[in-house]
């Protein structure tokens, strides 16, 4: 398993809070997809926050939504993980670091216009 200390600073960063059981979730991921694959952008983290009963679910969510070989964490087995990029602990939630290490976006729950919002979040994480 990676390190996200050895990232951050180093390379843009995009972290993705999701359930497998959350419609928004369902709804947004399809967005995010879209967006990274559109400005090719490499480095997504995917954070499942399901508990005990739904986590047997992850996988397959991530299946459905295209993103099978994408990494993937359990938010509780990384909880400080989860509490530094997650404090409101709300879900979806899409964090965009840019290679600086600094905080280029932070989007909560599903919106209009997320998908050209993180695709401007995207490229200037590459510059910041």
């Amino acid at each position: 398993m990676w390190q996200s200390s050895e990232m951050v600073g180093t390379t843009p960063l995009v972290v993705v809070f999701f359930a497998s059981w959350c419609e928004l979730s369902a709804r947004k991921v399809p967005i995010i997809a879209r967006a990274v694959q559109k400005t090719g952008h490499q480095i997504t983290l995917w954070v499942a926050v399901d508990d005990e009963a739904t986590k047997p679910d992850i996988a397959g969510f991530l299946r459905e939504q295209r993103l099978g070989n994408q990494p993937f964490i359990v938010g509780d087995h990384y909880p400080e993980f989860v509490a530094a990029y997650n404090p409101i602990r709300s879900i979806p939630l899409v964090v965009v670091i840019g290679k600086s290490g600094h905080l280029v976006d932070y989007q909560v729950g599903l919106n209009d216009d997320d998908g050209p919002r993180l695709e401007e979040a995207l490229q200037a994480a590459r510059l910041r």
